[in-house]
């Protein structure tokens, strides 16, 4: 039975992929160097080529403004036992999207466009021949150890729907119409690519544009707005790490970032770099906006995000089984929760599910009731 199961799966993959349209355009990217220091700007080289038999159109950028709206950068911690998306460039998404602003090409069989695009930049890394495009990312790259990948997105270039007919990777895709080229609406996608980014030795570090202050308290490192004569923990810090200078990671290793207004980052790491705990949260309820918690073994005990649509989600594990022991589901306003509590058979079947209602977010009167009835 379990082979049948086996052999259906791989089936279904198959006729899964088989639906989809062959995809001749192909887009990978490349670092000048492996590690880079904090502030340092990172040069990522890109190449689109077409590998199909017949000329290819292509949507390349005039500008930077241009560039940002195509183009995106999404860097993921650089964890093993799970994926986390740690920041992404920035689109000035309230700017509309103009055709004037890019130039359409015809790739021929096996040619190439190579750019480059920026991450952190001076004014210095503009002085080049090949077309140079800076992406800003919605948060400092600090130490660390990273991966990234980058992706080029023209569903909503005014006039592409005139050359490309846009396919959901995920579904089957409708008849192609043969004067249209096949392009999935997510976006060309490159690989994951590791990057590695050290701690700097200096007491100033500029990042995105933003200069950050270092204080050192003999075990961590203090990253401040502003000069700081005494370490203080108020809006004007901005990271704390215990990373050591000219290193990308450390054993027992401590990662803490703020940017009021928005969110905070904490991070407990094994000492190999995998995740033990990490949260992503805000200062309101539900704070959470992804937190992930592993047990000694490195098995999942614990999940919570902010789906797309606003509602919030967690769920507790029971391992070594890794059957899920509690879930709740949370209305965006965190006003009304429902939790659901799993009970199983002896061999891991579902036995019964309890639905209650409660209060995500009580006030602190009701919780200090709640204390006292204890």
């Amino acid at each position: 039975m379990k082979r049948f199961m086996v052999f259906l799966l791989v089936a279904c993959s198959i006729h899964a992929l088989a639906d989809l349209p062959y995809q001749p355009l192909r887009i990978s990217a490349c670092l000048d160097k492996p590690t880079y220091s904090e502030g340092e700007t990172i040069r990522v080289a890109i190449t689109l080529k077409n590998t199909g038999p017949n000329p290819y159109p292509l949507f390349l950028p005039k500008n930077g403004t241009s560039a940002t709206q195509i183009f995106k950068i999404e860097i993921f911690d650089g964890a093993q036992n799970c994926l986390l998306s740690r920041m992404t460039s920035q689109s000035p998404e309230e700017l509309p999207i103009k055709d004037d602003g890019f130039e359409l090409i015809f790739l021929n069989q096996m040619d190439s466009v190579n750019f480059t695009i920026l991450i952190n930049p001076n004014v210095e890394d503009y002085q080049a021949v090949s077309p140079i495009w800076p992406l800003a990312l919605d948060a400092p790259l600090f130490a660390g150890k990273y991966r990234f990948v980058l992706s080029y997105q023209i569903a909503l270039i005014p006039g592409a729907e005139d050359y490309f007919h846009f396919y959901n990777d995920f579904k089957a895709s409708s008849a192609l119409q043969e004067h249209l080229f096949p392009f999935p609406l997510s976006g060309l996608t490159s690989t994951l690519l590791p990057i590695d980014v050290i701690r700097s030795n200096e007491s100033l570090v500029r990042i995105e544009e933003q200069d950050l202050f270092m204080l050192h308290d003999g075990h961590r490192y203090w990253y401040f707005s502003e000069p700081m004569d005494e370490i203080i923990s108020d809006q004007r810090l901005i990271h704390v790490t215990n990373i050591p200078p000219g290193k990308s990671s450390c054993a027992n290793e401590y990662y803490y970032s703020q940017f009021p207004g928005t969110y905070a980052e904490y991070i407990r790491r094994f000492d190999d770099g995998d995740i033990q705990e990490y949260r992503k949260y805000k200062g309101d309820c539900p704070e959470y906006i992804r937190t992930e918690k592993f047990n000694e073994q490195k098995q999942r005990i614990y999940t919570a995000y902010r789906l797309s649509n606003g509602h919030y989600y967690w769920a507790s594990y029971a391992q070594p089984e890794g059957r899920i022991r509690q879930e709740a589901h949370i209305d965006p306003f965190g006003k009304i929760g429902e939790l659901h509590t799993f009970y199983y058979h002896l061999d891991g079947s579902i036995k019964n599910i309890d639905q209650n209602s409660f209060d995500p977010c009580p006030s602190e009167l009701e919780l200090r009731n709640i204390e006292e009835n204890k």
